[in-house]
């Protein structure tokens, strides 16, 4: 009983968790784009002297 209470609310939850990881992970690629774009204009504004 313990098992099927256990799969139940996985069942439950997974959706929201699912949604979590999904804007945990955007959040993460947005960040590293945008810094990657901050070295790659400072690299360019340093080789340009």
């Amino acid at each position: 009983m313990k098992r099927l209470y256990a799969r139940l609310v996985l069942w439950l939850i997974r959706p929201a968790l699912e949604d979590v990881e999904r804007r945990v992970t955007a959040r993460i690629e947005i960040e590293a784009a945008s810094r990657i774009d901050g070295d790659m204009s400072l690299w360019a504004h340093v080789t340009r002297r």
